[in-house]
């Protein structure tokens, strides 16, 4: 069981990286921020990336994160319409494709996503719901890892 807490300051910025395994605690001090991170984390980013999809119907944007020790830059673009089927749906639906790349920012190249989104892309599809016109992820897919194709798919979608 691995766990990781990032502490910030009224100014917004990580001061303190908390971290567990087992039962052992790991307190460090967060220095040297990069004044050009704009985030603090992927999911901050996959959040912000649908919120303004509803918006603008587009998958554009760059963010910088900083995640208390990772210093890394993530560009995502459109990849224009596909016409396909969703095992989410179980049907042929019109989708948005995404892709998104991660580019290490530091020499810390000590995860496997640098290796493998800096030069091949994370694919994403963003659905919208008929009835409310909100965007859902269908499918995220890297076509390859060093260990094989990677496919993430939703198996239950609910609105609200």
């Amino acid at each position: 069981m691995r766990t990781k807490t990032i502490l910030y300051n009224d100014e917004g910025y990580a001061y303190q990286r908390v971290s567990t395994k087992d039962e052992k605690k790991n307190v460090v001090p967060i220095e040297n921020v990069p004044q050009t991170a704009d985030a603090a984390d992927l999911q901050t980013i996959f959040a912000e990336l649908i919120g303004n999809f509803n918006q603008t119907r587009s998958c554009r944007l760059v963010r910088e994160v900083y995640d208390g020790k990772k210093h890394y830059k993530v560009v995502a673009q459109n990849e224009g319409t596909e016409n396909r089927y969703f095992n989410l749906l179980r049907r042929t639906e019109n989708s948005y494709k995404c892709s998104l790349y991660i580019e290490n920012l530091k020499d810390n190249n000590d995860n496997i996503l640098w290796d493998v989104s800096v030069e091949t892309p994370i694919y994403f599809w963003i659905g919208v719901e008929q009835n409310s016109k909100l965007p859902y992820v269908l499918e995220i897919r890297i076509d390859s890892t060093p260990l094989g194709a990677l496919k993430v798919i939703p198996t239950s979608l609910k609105i609200k």
